[in-house]
């Protein structure tokens, strides 16, 4: 069941990132992208999905490190490194932690079903 829900998720992303990146509609995206996976691992094998991880990956190291310039000069971010939000359920003001929000008490129990998933 997890397994099977798992690819299902995997594949709605692959679709979602080529329907955002082509513009094109959610299943032709879906479908697509899965023919484009299963291609590549039917023609490499585990050797070809590893080494793709490994690309995205070092993409997604590099990415976060330009992203750094960005995220510190943000005007939403006014005190850095002070987010712990400890008080967040006491009702005290955070006016340093615009970037975060608030989290409110009746959104906990959604905030736990997005943990699980």
């Amino acid at each position: 069941f997890w397994r099977d829900s798992l690819v299902c998720l995997y594949l709605a992303a692959l679709g979602t990132s080529l329907r955002v990146i082509c513009g094109i509609n959610d299943t032709a995206s879906i479908i697509a992208s899965a023919a484009i996976a299963m291609t590549y691992t039917l023609f490499g094998g585990l050797y070809s999905v590893a080494f793709t991880d490994v690309f995205q990956l070092i993409c997604i190291f590099f990415g976060l490190i330009f992203a750094i310039p960005f995220m510190t000069s943000s005007h939403n971010v006014d005190i850095p490194l002070r987010s712990s939000n400890l008080t967040m359920f006491m009702g005290q003001d955070q006016s340093y932690s615009k970037f975060f929000g608030k989290l409110e008490k009746s959104d906990a129990g959604v905030w736990v079903d997005y943990a699980i998933m």
